[in-house]
C-alpha cells in the first residue's frame, strides 16, 4: 500500500491541525484554572490571618511553652475591632495596672491632656480592655478627702470621655482610693459609670453589691470578675448601708467563686493586696492567690504593689502578683508596669501576652512585648 499519497498527506495534516488546536485550548483552560486557584489560595490565606497587634518570630519555647522576649518597636493594627472581624467568639482581652489619674494628672486631664494618648492605638487594638480605677471621681465641690489618710485621689468626669476614647471599659474597683472623697461621692460614680456603659467591679451600694461576682458575655464566652481589696479596709470596705469596696473574708470569695465556675466559663480574680514598692510576694498574696485558683479562678491578676512582682504557675494556672503601675506619679523605681493581654478561645484562655511598660512624665509612653504563654 502507498500510504504517502497526495490525499493521505492532506488528510493528515488537517487532523494533525485538529490535535494541535485542542492541545492549545487544554493548555490554555488549564492555567487560567490555575491561576483562579491561586488567587483564591491567596483569598482563604488572608482571611484566615490574624489581623493582631503582635505578629513576631517567636524564639526557641521552653517546655513551658513560653516563648522567649523580643521587643516591639511598633504597634500596628488596623482598628479597634481589628483582632475580631470573624465574630467566630474569639477575642483578646488586656489587662493594665494601677492607674492613679489624681492629684497632678487630675490637674493635667482637667487642662486638655490625654495620659493614654502615647499608648491609645495599643489599646484600641484589644477588644476589651481592664484598669484598676484606683481613684474617686466627680466634681471639684463634690465630697471632701478623708482625713486620716496619707494620700488621696480625685478625677474629673471627664476621665469618663478619656477612658472611652482609649477603648477602656472594664474598671476594678476594688482598691484604696474609690472612697477617698467620702460615701456620696463614690455612689455618684458608680451610677455615672453605669450610665456611660462601663462595667465594674469590686464596689457597690452596700456589702451585698460590693462582693457580686460581675459577668460579662462576649462573643459567646461568659467572663466573670470578681475584685477585693486587702488595703486600708477602715477607709474603704463596704457596709450594710454605706458604700464601698469588697474585702477579704474567705467565705464569702469561696461561695462567690464557686457561683461563677458553675456560672460563668472563664473566672478572673483581681485582688488588690501586697506590699508597696517590694519586688516580692508576700505570704498572705500566695495564701490567698492559691485559695482563688483552689476555687476556681483560671487567672489571678493583682494590683496595688506599684512594681511588677514574681509570677507563679500554679495548678496549671497563671498568677501575676502586682502588674506596677500604668498612669502613675513615677518614681525610680515606680515607672515601669507590666499589660497582660489573654486570648480567649473556644471559650477558655488559650494563651497569654505579657508586655513591659515604661512610664514617662506619668503617662504610659512605650510598650514592649516581652513573652507569650501558649496554654
Amino acid at each position: 500500500m502507498q500510504f504517502f499519497t497526495a490525499k493521505n498527506i492532506v488528510y493528515s495534516l488537517f487532523f494533525a491541525s485538529i490535535l494541535i488546536v485542542l492541545l492549545l485550548i487544554a493548555i490554555f483552560y488549564q492555567n487560567s484554572l490555575s491561576e483562579k486557584n491561586i488567587v483564591s489560595g491567596r483569598n482563604n490565606i488572608t482571611s484566615e490571618l490574624p489581623l493582631n497587634i503582635n505578629s513576631f518570630k517567636p524564639s526557641n519555647s521552653s517546655s513551658d511553652n513560653v516563648l522567649a522576649e523580643e521587643t516591639i518597636t511598633k504597634i500596628n493594627h488596623s482598628s479597634s475591632n481589628s483582632i475580631d472581624t470573624s465574630r467566630d467568639g474569639n477575642f483578646n482581652m488586656l489587662f493594665t495596672g494601677d492607674n492613679m489619674l489624681g492629684r497632678s494628672i487630675a490637674e493635667r486631664i482637667e487642662n486638655g491632656e490625654d495620659p493614654y494618648m502615647g499608648v491609645k492605638e495599643f489599646l484600641q487594638s484589644y477588644n476589651l480592655v481592664y484598669a484598676n480605677f484606683e481613684t474617686s471621681m466627680g466634681e471639684k465641690n463634690e465630697g471632701k478627702a478623708q482625713t486620716g489618710k496619707a494620700y488621696t485621689f480625685k478625677t474629673p468626669l471627664k476621665t469618663m470621655e478619656i477612658l472611652k476614647n482609649a477603648n477602656i471599659s472594664i474598671l476594678g474597683l476594688a482598691n484604696n482610693h474609690i472612697r477617698d472623697y467620702g460615701s456620696d461621692v463614690l455612689s455618684k460614680m458608680l451610677d455615672r459609670f453605669e450610665s456611660n456603659g462601663f462595667t465594674y467591679f469590686g464596689a457597690g451600694k452596700n456589702t451585698e453589691d460590693a462582693f457580686k461576682v460581675k459577668y460579662l458575655e462576649y462573643e459567646g464566652t461568659k467572663l466573670a470578675f470578681l475584685g477585693i481589696n486587702g488595703i486600708e479596709g477602715v477607709y474603704n470596705d463596704a457596709k450594710a448601708s454605706t458604700p464601698g469596696g469588697s474585702y477579704f473574708d474567705d467565705t464569702r470569695i469561696k461561695a462567690l467563686l464557686k457561683e461563677a465556675k458553675l456560672s460563668a466559663d472563664v473566672v478572673i480574680v483581681v485582688p488588690h493586696f501586697g506590699t508597696e514598692r517590694s519586688k516580692t510576694s508576700n505570704n498572705f498574696q500566695k495564701k490567698y492567690a492559691h485559695m482563688f485558683v483552689d476555687n476556681g479562678a483560671d487567672i489571678v491578676i493583682g494590683m496595688h504593689a506599684h512594681v511588677i512582682q514574681d509570677t507563679e504557675k500554679y495548678k496549671g494556672k497563671y498568677i501575676y502578683y502586682s502588674l506596677g503601675n500604668y498612669v502613675f506619679e513615677e518614681g525610680p523605681i515606680t515607672n515601669t508596669g507590666l499589660n497582660i493581654g489573654i486570648t480567649i478561645k473556644d471559650k477558655k484562655i488559650s494563651e497569654i501576652k505579657e508586655y513591659e511598660i515604661k512610664i514617662k512624665n506619668s503617662f504610659p509612653d512605650t510598650t514592649t512585648f516581652k513573652k507569650i504563654i501558649q496554654m
